[in-house]
């Protein structure tokens, strides 16, 4: 997460005098802006997240190939429970990176 952090201050920062003079005409974009462009950007960054997305696909590719009801059921509910996991991990971090922008 730290690492995170640090890459977004990094890309955040501009390298140029040119790039400076841009980045002081900027306003800050409000916190639910941040979150949204975040959360967007989060999965390809993020390589945590990104073993849970392969581990998702693989519980998937095991429904698909999988018969019978109850471990369907198993699987489905498995699935879900991943799913929101990772939708709570990334809102989480997304909440800390934009904490500092304005409401509005």
């Amino acid at each position: 997460m730290k690492m995170l952090l640090a890459t977004a201050c990094l890309l955040a920062t501009p390298a140029r005098a040119q790039d400076l003079e841009a980045f002081r005409g900027m306003k800050p974009s409000t916190r639910p802006v941040c979150e949204d462009r975040c959360s967007r950007v989060a999965f390809g960054e993020n390589t945590n997240l990104a073993e849970q997305e392969a581990r998702i696909a693989q519980v998937r590719y095991q429904q698909k190939q999988e018969t019978d009801p109850d471990k369907l059921k198993s699987l489905r509910e498995q699935e879900q429970q991943m799913t929101h996991r990772r939708q709570r991990q990334v809102a989480r971090m997304c909440q800390q990176i934009c904490s500092h922008n304005p409401e509005r």
